[in-house]
């Protein structure tokens, strides 16, 4: 959308979370506040030998779909996908289960937009300057000890670039931890 009053250009997939809500059948779910709850440990869901190909199939294609929002105008979630995604190919009921939470989350959020305007720029930043947000969480993934790094790189007041992914080194400190992510932040 761009308003030619103010020069505002926004976008959001309103109408692409509301088709994926409705293939889930999630159209009249109740809205989570959060993507994922804070206590849930991914990693401690156990992993049977053999796994489920229509649990693995049905995971697959809504962790797709979760994976296109977030990468074009959802960072909220970026998190969330990069902790599930770890687990395509051992995904179990619980894991489909919290892949759907996430789409309570959208269903609360999908009139949000992401908006780029100079006109909105509020100190102490100023107008068409870049600025960033950095954060990493040291030796998060168990048992490889890896660290879950994320940046998000705004202009204008408005997000233009996100990412979160685990570190493909570990890191022996949680300073060592925070430059890597800084690190991937500033690297192209």
């Amino acid at each position: 959308y761009f308003d030619e009053v103010t020069g505002e250009v926004s976008c959001n997939q309103e109408s692409m979370i509301d088709n994926i809500l409705k293939e889930w059948g999630y159209t009249d779910c109740n809205p989570a506040e959060l993507p994922l709850s804070p206590s849930v440990d991914l990693e401690s869901l156990p992993i049977p030998e053999k796994p489920n190909e229509a649990i693995i199939t049905a995971y697959s294609s809504l962790i797709g779909a979760l994976i296109y929002v977030a990468i074009n105008t959802v960072p909220q979630i970026s998190y969330v996908m990069s902790a599930l995604t770890r687990y395509m190919t051992r995904a179990t009921q619980a894991h489909l289960t919290y892949a759907k939470h996430v789409l309570r989350y959208l269903k609360g959020n999908k009139h949000r937009r992401i908006k780029w305007c100079a006109a909105n720029c509020r100190d102490p930043h100023k107008r068409h300057e870049i600025w960033s947000h950095v954060d990493s969480s040291y030796a998060d993934a168990k048992p490889s000890r890896k660290s879950t790094m994320a940046y998000c790189l705004f202009v204008n007041n408005a997000v233009f670039s996100w990412k979160s992914c685990l570190s493909s080194i570990v890191a022996t400190s949680t300073c060592e931890a925070e430059l890597m992510a800084y690190c991937s932040c500033v690297t192209p």
